[in-house]
């Protein structure tokens, strides 16, 4: 009897052991799926995190290529600023010279008229 109870109980053991290593086994498949499934999002994280780089880099270009435009652009206003100054000033200085030599053929008129009435005189 006593080795019956002994085989029953062996028996019992090793169904449970079997039951222990089956829900291991099982244990061990979900951890790999999950690990296989981790591995994957890692990949897609690495992939978007290149491709946030890679944005990165081409709006640094284009702020790069802003700035020079806007250089540009202000050394552009500045120079259309000096030119219109310049036109300014000449357009003054022209004038000015219109009204001297304006001046000039007037009195250069009157001192030919007084020099014909002189001649007219004598």
């Amino acid at each position: 009897a006593g080795s019956a109870s002994r085989e029953v109980l062996r028996q019992e053991l090793l169904k449970e052991l079997g039951c222990m290593q089956a829900r291991a086994e099982e244990t061990l498949q979900g951890l790999a799926a999950e690990t296989q499934a981790l591995r994957g999002k890692v990949a897609d994280l690495s992939a978007a995190r290149a491709s946030d780089q890679a944005n990165a880099a081409h709006l640094e270009a284009q702020i790069a290529s802003l700035k020079a435009k806007l250089s540009t652009q202000q050394r552009a206003a500045a120079n259309a600023q000096t030119l219109a100054q310049q036109t300014a000033a000449l357009a003054a200085a022209f004038e000015g010279a219109q009204c001297t030599d304006a001046q000039a053929v007037a009195a250069a008129a009157t001192r030919a008229e007084a020099a014909e009435e002189g001649l007219t005189a004598a």
